[in-house]
């Protein structure tokens, strides 16, 4: 992930978006070229279990929380952080 920052800085303005999808949440951090955290978001997904002892989630539901909860709220709250 590029985000606008001053070009001559560290890592000149680059991030690295890291995501961990997980059995009921996806969470996503954002952290400058060093590892210092810029920005963490969270999005959680319902788990089915059809029967005791079963659990279930839908591949097109871990896609939907990654990209539009965890990933858009981790990189939106990075570019914040960097405008500041």
């Amino acid at each position: 992930m590029t985000r606008s920052s001053d070009p001559g800085s560290p890592g000149g303005g680059r991030a690295l978006l890291g995501i961990d999808l997980g059995t009921s949440s996806v969470k996503a951090v954002v952290t400058d070229l060093g590892g210092a955290p810029l920005a963490r978001a969270v999005g959680e997904y319902p788990v089915v279990q059809p029967r005791p002892g079963w659990s279930e989630t839908d591949p097109r539901v871990w896609l939907s929380a990654t990209v539009a909860t965890g990933v858009a709220r981790a990189c939106a709250s990075a570019a914040r952080t960097a405008a500041t």
